[in-house]
């Protein structure tokens, strides 16, 4: 929990933009959440997966995978079972 938090940290540190971000929700359904947030030039997607089982989910624009995991390509994210994951937007 430790390391995760530093992570989320850094992440934060590295997108100072983030927090002047206006937020849109992407894709909502009952076990996944996409969102973006964009402000300042920045965007970041955060994708979660509450399910016991991997899921895809759109993902528009996505780029690099900056924390969490995944695996993204052709407009979407796979996340794992209970996953998450933030992708440069």
């Amino acid at each position: 929990m430790y390391r995760l938090h530093q992570e989320l940290i850094g992440l934060r540190r590295r997108h100072r933009w983030l927090h002047r971000a206006r937020t849109e929700a992407v894709h909502v359904a009952n076990e996944q959440l996409v969102y973006r947030s964009a402000g300042d030039g920045g965007r970041l997607l955060v994708a979660l997966n509450l399910a016991d089982a991997p899921a895809r989910v759109p993902a528009p624009g996505a780029g690099e995978l900056l924390a969490g995991a995944a695996t993204v390509g052709g407009g979407s994210a796979q996340l794992p079972p209970h996953g998450w994951a933030v992708l440069a937007g």
